[in-house]
């Protein structure tokens, strides 16, 4: 091809036809200047359709994990719902003032409080991965990748709240612990035979006393207080962003 242009143009020069000479010379460039951009939208149609489908991938993952961090969420939400409302009952317990004959059941709430703490995972590793690799800027919801960005500032701000409300909830179980009787509440509750294989003691002491003491029921109201307002402030919202941000995810993986 390239031979057969340069023959016409030697032809036209040994022929003295400047004037076609320069027309066609402008035609030449015209037709380079129309393949170069032809191969530059080619090319960049395919650098288009890699970084789509790369987005798709991202999108299903993130799907993925943002997925699981719900389900985990809503379990652990509901979980803490139970313990404050279980701490509420001892304080309802103790104001109405509570009596010997009471304490198996005061026991068995104990055990609601004490049975464990919540504990919220909603670190999305596959975000490290987007940002270190810059291909963040690759998905292409702006509000999707807003929040995107935002979800870790709002992860560090969560986590610094649950570690207030996990110390309220160790300052209520260590008190316990030093000054309480908690083969009482296993008794009670019937945890000694049925989950520890253990006899019931003779000896118990009575929790009554620590029960209506003002410094367990200090530290007992505080951790109520830390609990409310973490599920209204943060858990409750951060919920919500979840959802949010599944149906942004859900609406671009279905556009492809």
């Amino acid at each position: 091809m390239i031979k057969f242009f340069r023959k016409i143009r030697h032809k036209m020069l040994t022929d003295n036809k400047l004037s076609k000479y320069l027309l066609y010379a402008v035609g030449e460039i015209v037709l380079v200047v129309i393949g170069i951009l032809i191969a530059l939208n080619i090319n960049n149609n395919n650098e288009n359709k890699i970084i789509k489908a790369k987005e798709q991938i991202y999108l299903i993952q993130l799907k993925e994990e943002f997925t699981r961090v719900q389900i985990t969420f809503e379990e652990q939400s509901k979980m803490n719902i139970h313990i404050y409302n279980s701490a509420k009952e001892i304080i309802e317990l103790t104001a109405n003032g509570i009596k010997a004959e009471d304490e198996p059941e005061l026991s068995k709430i104990l055990i609601a409080t004490f049975a464990r703490t919540v504990g919220f995972n909603t670190k999305i590793g596959l975000l490290d991965e987007i940002k270190s690799t810059g291909s963040l800027k690759d998905i292409s919801n702006l509000e999707l990748r807003k929040q995107l960005i935002e979800w870790d500032i709002m992860d560090s701000e969560l986590e610094l709240n649950l570690n207030y409300l996990h110390n309220e909830w160790y300052n209520l179980l260590d008190l316990f612990s030093k000054k309480g009787d908690i083969k009482r509440l296993w008794d009670d509750s019937g945890l000694s035979e049925n989950f520890f294989g253990l006899s019931k003691s003779q000896n118990n002491s009575s929790n009554l006393d620590l029960i209506n003491s003002k410094e367990f029921q200090n530290i007992l109201l505080l951790f109520i207080s830390f609990s409310q307002s973490t599920q209204k402030e943060w858990i409750e919202p951060t919920n919500d962003r979840i959802d949010f941000i599944l149906e942004l995810l859900d609406k671009e993986i279905k556009q492809g």
